[in-house]
């Protein structure tokens, strides 16, 4: 009988093994931003930001003197992350540094790129904007820490989060000329359900309740 009962339980532990946690959604935090609309000149021709809103499309933005640790985009929970490269109009040589470690650029890295998928926790999501070359415009602003310089000329930039909460677009405006244009690397970050181990936990639930049944027939007895 006690078998019976364990087989049945695994068999229903496998079946929901695909289970997810799905709730977490993107914001913004903190403060020191500022409302922006993209530049009337971007560039469609290197990224068309979903059905062509890109042109005035408002933007949320943290310069460097007011980025910090408490403030940029957060998730809200576990949460699988993806970045897409949509592209760059940039004299200087910029990249994106993401959280799996992988880097976009904007002198190799292909239109539509897609970042390895990482699973995050929960807070500020781990990317950093920066500048390699020339000189008088290298920099580093973290989404999840400060940034190097602390230099108002340059700033990473938000637009609305949609797709209920799991996508967002995500922007560089550079060092070099302080245009506010936001056209200098863009990309996009998209969160997607993290998988649960529910058929290791329900086994150990089926196994817990043998156990417990096997003390009540011994209590009994």
């Amino acid at each position: 009988m006690k078998l019976r009962i364990l087989a049945a339980m695994v068999t229903l532990a496998i079946a929901a093994g695909a289970g997810t946690v799905s709730a977490a959604t993107l914001s913004l935090i903190g403060l020191g931003y500022v409302g922006a609309n993209l530049s009337p000149g971007l560039p469609i021709s290197n990224y068309n930001l979903s059905g062509g809103i890109d042109q005035g499309l408002a933007i949320t933005y943290l310069t460097g003197n007011v980025k910090n640790v408490t403030n940029g985009l957060s998730v809200s929970g576990p949460a699988r992350v993806t970045f897409t490269y949509l592209g760059s109009e940039a004299g200087n040589r910029n990249y994106s540094l993401l959280s799996s470690g992988a880097e976009f650029n904007n002198t190799s890295t292909g239109l539509g790129a897609v970042s390895t998928p990482i699973t995050i926790a929960s807070g500020l999501l781990k990317f950093a904007f920066g500048t390699s070359s020339p000189a008088g415009a290298v920099g580093l602003i973290r989404n999840d820490g400060i940034a190097v310089p602390a230099d108002n000329r340059y700033a990473i930039g938000y637009s609305a989060v949609f797709n209920g909460g799991k996508s967002i677009y995500i922007y560089f405006d550079d060092i070099a000329a302080n245009d506010r244009d936001f056209d200098d690397l863009v990309a996009r970050a998209d969160i997607s359900a993290v998988p649960i181990p529910a058929a290791g936990l329900l086994l150990l639930g089926a196994l817990a309740g043998l156990g417990a049944m096997a003390r009540r027939r011994r209590n009994a007895a």
